[in-house]
């Protein structure tokens, strides 16, 4: 997918934010790890509703997958990450049992996080249809999410989305996670 465009989001509170919003490279690495941490690290005592992606993963799918930064004023304000439909481990259609022929069909929506002085431009709700585009092209049915049962928040955000619930289960070195489908076909 190509991307490299300005968008400007105004807040409830009336403040108004340019963004450049543009597919990550390699070479933003180093920006989105530090994006992350801080995200994680501000989530104080939730943190474990945040799992971070490791560097080896990141520079992974800053090769193969759907990576999209938004920046502002120079700086990564948000990030967010599709696992295009491939056979990996990454693939959460494996988790449902779908066998390595049938992964062509999903994609991954691997994770969302902004910054803590960019939240409220609806920004995750702002990723979800440049990442229902990106799977379309790639020739994906469906789409496949996580979310913890503890952020009822996110989970109400998600399935706002179109996405519902299909199973419940511990991943992440434990954590528990709801999986949710949704059809991102042409029409989905």
């Amino acid at each position: 997918m190509e991307l490299n465009e300005k968008i400007t989001r105004k807040r409830t509170n009336g403040d108004i934010q340019e963004f450049l919003l543009r597919c990550c490279r390699p070479e933003d690495l180093e920006a989105i790890l530090t994006l992350q941490t801080l995200v994680k690290t501000s989530l104080g005592g939730y943190g474990e509703i945040f799992v971070e992606d490791t560097r080896e993963e990141l520079a992974e799918s800053l090769e193969l997958d759907c990576c999209i930064g938004a920046w502002a004023d120079g700086k990564l304000a948000a990030f967010t990450l599709s696992i295009a439909n491939r056979i990996s481990d990454r693939n959460l259609a494996r988790k449902l049992g779908v066998a390595d022929e049938g992964l062509a069909d999903y994609v991954t929506y691997d994770t969302t996080f902004v910054h803590p002085d960019f939240r409220g431009f609806g920004l995750q709700q702002y990723f979800m249809p440049l990442k229902d585009r990106d799977a379309r092209e790639r020739g994906a049915s469906y789409a496949l999410c996580t979310v913890s049962p503890d952020n009822p928040h996110s989970l109400y955000n998600t399935q706002a989305t179109g996405f519902q619930v299909v199973r419940r289960c511990t991943m992440y070195g434990g954590v528990d996670r709801f999986i949710l489908e949704k059809s991102v076909g042409q029409g989905g």
